[in-house]
Protein backbone atom coordinates (compact mmCIF):
# COMPACT_ATOMS: atom_id res chain seq x y z
CA UNK A 1 0.00 0.00 0.00
CA UNK A 2 1.42 3.23 -1.04
CA UNK A 3 1.52 6.01 2.21
CA UNK A 4 1.54 9.70 1.35
CA UNK A 5 3.07 12.39 3.81
CA UNK A 6 1.59 15.37 4.07
CA UNK A 7 3.93 18.26 4.37
CA UNK A 8 2.99 21.87 5.50
CA UNK A 9 5.53 23.93 3.01
CA UNK A 10 5.88 26.61 5.95
CA UNK A 11 6.45 24.29 8.91
CA UNK A 12 9.80 26.47 9.13
CA UNK A 13 7.17 29.40 10.32
CA UNK A 14 5.50 26.64 12.65
CA UNK A 15 9.00 25.85 14.62
CA UNK A 16 11.02 29.00 14.14
CA UNK A 17 8.58 32.56 12.18
CA UNK A 18 7.78 33.34 15.39
CA UNK A 19 11.03 31.58 16.51
CA UNK A 20 13.06 34.37 14.26
CA UNK A 21 12.87 37.86 14.08
CA UNK A 22 14.62 37.48 10.78
CA UNK A 23 10.58 36.56 9.49
CA UNK A 24 8.61 39.63 10.92
CA UNK A 25 8.07 42.17 8.64
CA UNK A 26 8.15 46.02 8.54
CA UNK A 27 11.33 47.72 7.94
CA UNK A 28 11.15 50.55 10.89
CA UNK A 29 10.79 47.48 13.61
CA UNK A 30 13.96 44.89 11.84
CA UNK A 31 15.67 47.88 11.30
CA UNK A 32 16.39 48.36 15.48
CA UNK A 33 16.75 44.30 15.30
CA UNK A 34 13.15 43.59 16.05
CA UNK A 35 12.89 45.56 19.64
CA UNK A 36 9.97 46.91 18.53
CA UNK A 37 7.14 45.68 21.02
CA UNK A 38 7.33 48.70 23.66
CA UNK A 39 7.30 51.40 20.83
CA UNK A 40 5.14 49.96 18.26
CA UNK A 41 2.72 52.28 16.19
CA UNK A 42 0.88 52.69 13.07
CA UNK A 43 -0.29 49.35 10.70
CA UNK A 44 2.95 47.61 11.84
CA UNK A 45 1.46 47.62 15.34
CA UNK A 46 -0.86 45.28 13.65
CA UNK A 47 2.14 42.48 13.97
CA UNK A 48 4.07 44.14 16.53
CA UNK A 49 2.10 45.05 19.31
CA UNK A 50 -1.86 45.74 18.70
CA UNK A 51 -2.08 47.87 21.84
CA UNK A 52 0.28 50.45 19.91
CA UNK A 53 -3.08 51.51 16.67
CA UNK A 54 -4.36 53.18 20.08
CA UNK A 55 -1.61 55.58 20.77
CA UNK A 56 -0.77 56.40 16.43
CA UNK A 57 -1.18 59.94 16.00
CA UNK A 58 -2.27 59.78 12.82
CA UNK A 59 -6.48 59.08 12.05
CA UNK A 60 -5.24 56.61 9.15
CA UNK A 61 -1.78 55.35 7.87
CA UNK A 62 -1.46 52.75 4.43
CA UNK A 63 1.72 50.86 4.28
CA UNK A 64 3.35 48.05 2.41
CA UNK A 65 6.29 46.08 3.06
CA UNK A 66 8.17 44.40 0.32
CA UNK A 67 11.38 41.94 0.44
CA UNK A 68 14.14 41.45 -1.76
CA UNK A 69 14.90 38.72 -2.58
CA UNK A 70 11.92 37.20 -2.45
CA UNK A 71 11.87 33.99 -0.17
CA UNK A 72 14.88 34.88 1.91
CA UNK A 73 13.18 35.25 4.73
CA UNK A 74 9.70 34.03 5.07
CA UNK A 75 7.50 36.91 4.79
CA UNK A 76 7.42 38.30 1.43
CA UNK A 77 5.05 41.04 1.30
CA UNK A 78 2.55 42.63 4.29
CA UNK A 79 0.30 45.56 3.08
CA UNK A 80 -2.38 46.84 5.72
CA UNK A 81 -4.05 49.95 7.13
CA UNK A 82 -5.58 51.11 10.24
CA UNK A 83 -8.51 53.85 11.38
CA UNK A 84 -9.43 55.51 13.98
CA UNK A 85 -13.03 55.19 15.51
CA UNK A 86 -12.94 57.77 18.24
CA UNK A 87 -10.48 58.76 21.09
CA UNK A 88 -10.08 55.26 22.33
CA UNK A 89 -10.39 52.47 19.51
CA UNK A 90 -8.55 52.23 16.41
CA UNK A 91 -8.70 49.23 13.95
CA UNK A 92 -5.74 48.00 11.51
CA UNK A 93 -6.16 45.51 9.05
CA UNK A 94 -3.92 43.62 6.67
CA UNK A 95 -2.19 40.91 4.32
CA UNK A 96 0.68 39.29 4.47
CA UNK A 97 2.44 36.48 1.89
CA UNK A 98 4.67 33.89 3.37
CA UNK A 99 7.01 31.63 2.08
CA UNK A 100 6.94 30.62 -1.80
CA UNK A 101 3.08 32.43 -2.15
CA UNK A 102 1.92 29.00 -0.25
CA UNK A 103 0.64 31.02 3.11
CA UNK A 104 -1.39 34.30 3.61
CA UNK A 105 -2.53 35.69 5.93
CA UNK A 106 -5.88 37.87 6.54
CA UNK A 107 -5.60 39.55 10.06
CA UNK A 108 -7.67 42.11 11.68
CA UNK A 109 -6.41 44.31 14.89
CA UNK A 110 -7.69 46.56 17.86
CA UNK A 111 -6.21 49.06 20.04
CA UNK A 112 -8.22 50.36 22.66
CA UNK A 113 -6.55 53.22 25.06
CA UNK A 114 -7.75 52.93 28.53
CA UNK A 115 -6.21 56.34 29.71
CA UNK A 116 -3.73 58.35 28.29
CA UNK A 117 -0.96 55.79 29.49
CA UNK A 118 -1.99 52.44 29.02
CA UNK A 119 -3.89 50.74 25.91
CA UNK A 120 -4.76 47.23 25.05
CA UNK A 121 -5.04 45.07 21.69
CA UNK A 122 -5.71 42.12 20.05
CA UNK A 123 -5.43 40.63 16.52
CA UNK A 124 -7.02 37.69 14.76
CA UNK A 125 -5.83 35.72 11.66
CA UNK A 126 -6.55 33.95 8.93
CA UNK A 127 -4.42 31.42 7.57
CA UNK A 128 -4.68 29.96 4.22
CA UNK A 129 -2.34 27.38 3.70
CA UNK A 130 -0.90 25.15 0.85
CA UNK A 131 0.04 21.82 1.76
CA UNK A 132 2.46 19.49 -0.37
CA UNK A 133 1.52 16.21 -0.75
CA UNK A 134 4.15 13.67 -1.40
CA UNK A 135 3.84 10.54 -2.45
CA UNK A 136 6.90 8.75 -0.94
CA UNK A 137 6.28 5.38 -3.24
CA UNK A 138 6.44 7.88 -6.53
CA UNK A 139 7.38 11.08 -6.13
CA UNK A 140 4.40 12.67 -7.20
CA UNK A 141 3.19 16.24 -5.49
CA UNK A 142 0.20 17.85 -5.20
CA UNK A 143 -1.30 20.17 -3.32
CA UNK A 144 -4.26 20.88 -0.79
CA UNK A 145 -5.64 24.28 0.71
CA UNK A 146 -5.82 24.64 4.24
CA UNK A 147 -7.07 26.90 6.84
CA UNK A 148 -6.44 28.00 10.63
CA UNK A 149 -6.81 30.94 12.64
CA UNK A 150 -4.57 32.88 14.72
CA UNK A 151 -5.20 35.27 18.23
CA UNK A 152 -2.98 37.74 19.68
CA UNK A 153 -2.94 39.88 23.11
CA UNK A 154 -0.92 42.80 23.35
CA UNK A 155 -0.38 45.52 25.93
CA UNK A 156 1.48 48.84 26.15
CA UNK A 157 2.10 51.35 28.52
CA UNK A 158 3.87 54.55 28.78
CA UNK A 159 4.76 57.12 30.90
CA UNK A 160 7.21 59.84 30.69
CA UNK A 161 10.18 58.84 28.58
CA UNK A 162 9.92 55.35 29.25
CA UNK A 163 7.96 52.84 27.11
CA UNK A 164 6.45 48.95 28.02
CA UNK A 165 5.12 46.63 26.17
CA UNK A 166 3.69 42.72 25.85
CA UNK A 167 2.74 40.70 23.48
CA UNK A 168 1.66 37.29 23.94
CA UNK A 169 1.71 35.67 20.05
CA UNK A 170 -0.32 32.87 18.85
CA UNK A 171 -2.66 32.69 21.79
CA UNK A 172 -4.50 29.53 20.53
CA UNK A 173 -0.75 28.06 18.91
CA UNK A 174 0.29 24.62 19.47
CA UNK A 175 -3.50 23.31 18.46
CA UNK A 176 -5.29 21.89 15.36
CA UNK A 177 -6.63 25.65 14.94
CA UNK A 178 -3.16 26.78 15.15
CA UNK A 179 0.26 25.34 14.71
CA UNK A 180 2.60 27.64 15.29
CA UNK A 181 4.19 27.99 18.51
CA UNK A 182 2.90 30.19 21.26
CA UNK A 183 5.51 32.43 22.47
CA UNK A 184 5.79 35.90 24.77
CA UNK A 185 7.35 39.14 24.35
CA UNK A 186 7.95 41.42 26.92
CA UNK A 187 9.75 44.68 26.39
CA UNK A 188 10.77 47.77 27.23
CA UNK A 189 12.47 51.33 26.01
CA UNK A 190 13.42 54.71 26.62
CA UNK A 191 11.99 57.16 23.96
CA UNK A 192 13.74 60.86 23.87
CA UNK A 193 13.06 63.83 21.25
CA UNK A 194 16.41 62.65 19.44
CA UNK A 195 16.76 58.96 20.12
CA UNK A 196 14.78 55.55 21.46
CA UNK A 197 16.83 52.49 22.87
CA UNK A 198 14.75 49.42 23.06
CA UNK A 199 15.23 45.75 24.53
CA UNK A 200 12.69 42.93 23.93
CA UNK A 201 12.71 39.37 24.81
CA UNK A 202 11.06 36.93 22.42
CA UNK A 203 9.97 33.41 25.26
CA UNK A 204 8.73 30.62 23.07
CA UNK A 205 6.54 28.40 25.12
CA UNK A 206 8.50 25.25 23.57
CA UNK A 207 12.27 23.82 25.52
CA UNK A 208 12.33 27.42 27.31
CA UNK A 209 13.39 29.56 24.21
CA UNK A 210 14.76 32.57 24.92
CA UNK A 211 15.58 35.33 22.71
CA UNK A 212 17.26 38.86 23.24
CA UNK A 213 17.05 42.04 21.48
CA UNK A 214 18.39 45.42 21.19
CA UNK A 215 18.00 48.67 19.01
CA UNK A 216 17.57 52.25 18.98
CA UNK A 217 16.94 54.72 16.17
CA UNK A 218 18.63 58.64 16.22
CA UNK A 219 16.69 61.66 14.50
CA UNK A 220 18.80 63.07 12.17
CA UNK A 221 16.36 65.70 12.05
CA UNK A 222 12.82 66.09 11.16
CA UNK A 223 12.57 63.72 8.21
CA UNK A 224 15.51 61.52 8.56
CA UNK A 225 15.75 58.73 10.84
CA UNK A 226 18.76 56.07 10.86
CA UNK A 227 18.27 52.98 12.87
CA UNK A 228 20.34 49.98 14.01
CA UNK A 229 19.75 46.80 16.09
CA UNK A 230 21.22 43.03 17.13
CA UNK A 231 19.83 39.69 17.15
CA UNK A 232 21.45 36.97 17.88
CA UNK A 233 24.72 37.38 16.07
CA UNK A 234 22.54 39.09 13.41
CA UNK A 235 23.47 43.00 12.60
CA UNK A 236 20.44 45.11 10.73
CA UNK A 237 20.64 48.66 10.01
CA UNK A 238 18.44 51.29 8.12
CA UNK A 239 16.97 54.37 7.72
CA UNK A 240 13.35 56.58 7.48
CA UNK A 241 12.46 59.71 5.52
CA UNK A 242 9.36 61.45 5.90
CA UNK A 243 7.58 64.20 4.51
CA UNK A 244 3.82 65.68 4.33
CA UNK A 245 2.37 62.56 5.48
CA UNK A 246 4.08 60.40 3.17
CA UNK A 247 7.09 57.33 4.74
CA UNK A 248 9.65 55.57 3.82
CA UNK A 249 11.86 52.96 5.29
CA UNK A 250 14.40 51.12 4.31
CA UNK A 251 16.51 47.79 6.18
CA UNK A 252 19.80 45.97 5.13
CA UNK A 253 20.20 42.61 7.03
CA UNK A 254 23.72 42.16 5.30
CA UNK A 255 24.13 38.52 6.59
CA UNK A 256 21.48 37.48 4.97
CA UNK A 257 21.74 39.52 1.92
CA UNK A 258 18.35 40.83 2.36
CA UNK A 259 16.95 44.46 2.13
CA UNK A 260 12.92 45.48 2.99
CA UNK A 261 11.79 48.51 1.87
CA UNK A 262 8.22 49.55 3.52
CA UNK A 263 6.35 52.88 2.23
CA UNK A 264 3.29 54.50 3.23
CA UNK A 265 1.17 57.39 4.09
CA UNK A 266 -0.73 59.29 7.55
CA UNK A 267 -3.07 61.66 8.10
Amino acid sequence: MKKTWSLLVVMSLVLGCSGSVLACYGAAALGMGGAYTAVADGVLAIYWNQAGLAFTEADYEFSATYSSPQNRINYNSFTGGMSRVNDQLTIGYGVTTLGYGLQDWYTLAFGYKIDESLAIGGAYRQVNSSLVLVDVDTGAMGFVDKQTTGLDLSAQYRVDNLRFGFLFQDVNGESDDNPYIKNFRPSVAYVTDKFTVAFDIYAANNKNYRDYLLGGEYYVDENWTVRGGIYKDTTMFGCGYKCAGYFADVVFIPDWDVTQLTIGVRF
